[in-house]
């Protein structure tokens, strides 16, 4: 039986929003140890699942594009974290959700293809939502400036995995493609750990247990169908419904932690998923 696609990326979705509220059970861990755990322990399930259910290899031609693609992604989460230390969390966030953006641009102009309608309108849509949502966070002065860079640097580097992404998986299955691409983006979190004189093992039992609830779900789960839609749709659609991981996350913390929901999140919130659908409608 085969899912709709709007399926599958409403499951990624909610997966992937789970990824805020399990790193607040970490709070004594740096963060980039917790994405290099997140990758390893995705990319090693991924590789013991093949074990008791082969999956194939990838093309050796596609090899080195893989591994680059991998090291991208790394790269995207350290600049994601270094523009968390120099700007505020909405500031990072919003500017971190540029990337359906930067795709559309490579498809226009570098693919060649034609903008669709319900796209365009939804990206507005989408973005004015998430615009409410941040209105009373964001701080553009220039102490921020720095960490607003790495922030919109973040979203073109993970623009490009997924425009890499789009093209590997037309021959290489999902299961196959990831499994490398997790491991791959482990390594430049290991430079940068070692730059911030931070022990990667340094992690309790407890630590151990949620870090591998983080590389199941949002990641093997989460981020796995997004790499396995991407086959079928544009990559701008997929970048786009990461747009809705800010609001989902926010129900989730109303509904685990009690953390209080205002009328301009519930607006915005709307709003964003409303984009959304429009979006993902008829694609």
């Amino acid at each position: 039986m085969k899912i709709p696609l709007t399926i599958l990326l409403s499951a990624a979705l909610i997966a992937t929003s789970s990824s805020a509220i399990i790193a607040r059970m970490l709070p004594d861990i740096h963060p980039v140890v917790i994405a290099f755990w997140r990758v390893v322990i995705a990319g090693a399930f991924l590789w013991l699942y093949s074990g008791f259910v082969p999956q194939g290899s990838i093309k050796p031609e596609k090899r080195g594009t893989v591994v680059f693609a991998g090291m991208l992604l790394g790269i995207h989460f350290a600049c994601f974290f270094q523009a968390l230390k120099l700007t505020t969390i909405a500031n990072a966030t919003l500017f971190c959700a540029l990337p359906p953006i930067f795709t559309a641009l490579a498809e226009k102009f570098i693919l060649k293809r034609t903008w669709n309608r319900n796209i365009i309108w939804g990206l507005a849509i989408a973005f004015s939502g998430l615009a409410i949502v941040f209105s009373n966070q964001l701080n553009l002065g220039d102490n921020h400036k720095a960490g607003i860079y790495f922030a919109i640097l973040a979203s073109v580097i993970i623009s490009a995995v997924w425009l890499l992404s789009e093209h590997i998986r037309k021959l290489t299955k999902s299961v196959v493609y990831t499994r490398s691409l997790f491991l791959s983006a482990s390594l430049p979190l290991i430079l940068l750990a070692l730059v911030n004189n931070q022990n990667i093992f340094n992690v309790g039992c407890v630590d151990i247990a949620w870090l591998t609830a983080l590389g199941i779900l949002p990641t093997v789960l989460g981020h796995g169908l997004y790499y396995h839609v991407i086959k079928y749709i544009r990559p701008t659609v997929v970048a786009s419904v990461q747009l809705g991981e800010p609001v989902v996350a926010v129900i989730f913390a109303f509904i685990i932690f009690s953390e209080p929901v205002t009328a301009v999140w519930i607006l915005g919130g709307t709003i964003t998923l409303s984009g959304l659908v429009l979006i993902t409608s008829n694609q």
